[in-house]
């Protein structure tokens, strides 16, 4: 008798606790309890202690992670995200202008619209890291690596004469800037989330442009340091707790002056500043990690 009432005790015992909540603190300790209200900085919970429920609360902060058994799932309060541009290309706009300036010049139009195609047609890379002193706003960097590269073989028809013309254009953009970052789950399962970050920061501008006309080189180099806007909306599918991944959709503006230095066909050197307004529509797909800062200090710590 005395091992049954031993045995339903624990059995009891084990149910009682399966059945709380759970909040897990940075330095790892677990605590069992019954969460009544969860807001962007604290987490109030009860405990019975002494056969008494004894309401407390915790900061977000120093929490890594809680699951609340009454909803069956668990969430991760990372505070630190990493985010890794897999793969995207970027529009630049005005590309109708450009290849009507290149008809004009005695360019066919499709050799023009394939051209300015190829050379408006941009990829990209990048990431960046963010701190969440929120569950819904950080600040962190973002960097961004794009390029382009067109090339065409051209008859230029003007005044009745036929022109040879070979070109490589290739052109690079390096943006970093500070950046905020919202974030909010979809709904209480929490696998997917809605993102969007504004930056505003630097842009270096470089394009190379190799061309023979008539097997005669010239060549031309221009450069700058733009201004340069980003706003990016995103939605992200988490894979695990602490990976996800994204589809991203959004703006780059890129507004300064740049120098050009290049030769004529009389082989007189140039050197001139010209504005240039560069407004871009950016596509990429993210991969992030996320974690919590103070939990992987503490444990590096230990």
């Amino acid at each position: 008798m005395q091992k049954f009432i031993l045995s339903l005790s624990i059995l009891l015992v084990s149910l009682a606790v399966s059945a709380q909540d759970i909040i897990v603190t940075n330095q790892q300790d677990t605590i069992f309890c019954k969460i009544r209200k969860i807001s962007e900085t604290t987490i109030n919970y009860e405990q019975i202690i002494d056969n008494q429920i004894i309401g407390k609360f915790i900061n977000v902060g120093d929490v890594s992670f809680y699951q609340q058994k009454s909803k069956q799932s668990g969430r991760n309060l990372s505070n630190t995200r990493v985010n890794f541009n897999i793969g995207g290309m970027s529009l630049l706009t005005g590309a109708e202008r450009q290849i009507n300036d290149l008809v004009w010049q005695g360019v066919p139009r499709k050799d023009a619209k394939k051209f300015v195609n190829d050379m408006y047609f941009i990829t990209n890379f990048g990431g960046g890291i963010h701190y969440f002193s929120k569950q819904s706003v950080g600040i962190g960097v973002k960097y961004h690596f794009m390029f382009s590269c067109a090339k065409a073989d051209f008859i230029l028809s003007q005044d009745g004469l036929a022109s040879n013309v070979l070109i490589d254009d290739r052109t690079y953009f390096n943006y970093i800037a500070p950046s905020l970052a919202f974030q909010g789950w979809f709904n209480e399962q929490q696998k997917m989330r809605f993102t969007a970050e504004i930056a505003v920061g630097y842009v270096y501008y470089r394009e190379e442009i190799r061309q023979k006309v008539m097997q005669i080189p010239q060549n031309s180099l221009y450069e700058g340091n733009l201004f340069g806007g980003n706003v990016e909306l995103g939605v992200e599918y988490y894979l695990k707790k602490y990976l996800s991944i994204g589809a991203n959709i959004g703006t780059l503006l890129m507004i300064g002056t740049i120098k050009s230095d290049f030769v004529d066909n009389y082989g007189y050197r140039y050197n001139i500043q010209s504005a240039i307004f560069l407004p871009t529509l950016t596509y990429s797909l993210s991969a992030r990690y996320h974690f919590n800062y103070k939990t992987k200090i503490k444990n590096k710590i230990k």
